[in-house]
């Protein structure tokens, strides 16, 4: 008798930590959000393509 293949399907969670982004990853995107409100925000023209 073959032996039995179990499969477990996990599901996807991306760019989702298991207890939450750590503290160092929101002070990043406060640094980052506070940048661009000083700059006149993301659509002030720097970026232009």
């Amino acid at each position: 008798m073959p032996p039995r293949i179990t499969r477990v399907d996990h599901p996807r969670k991306n760019g989702v930590w298991p207890n939450g982004e750590p503290k160092s990853v929101r002070d990043a995107y406060d640094r980052m959000v506070a940048d661009q409100n000083k700059s006149g925000g993301k659509n002030s023209g720097d970026n232009k393509r």
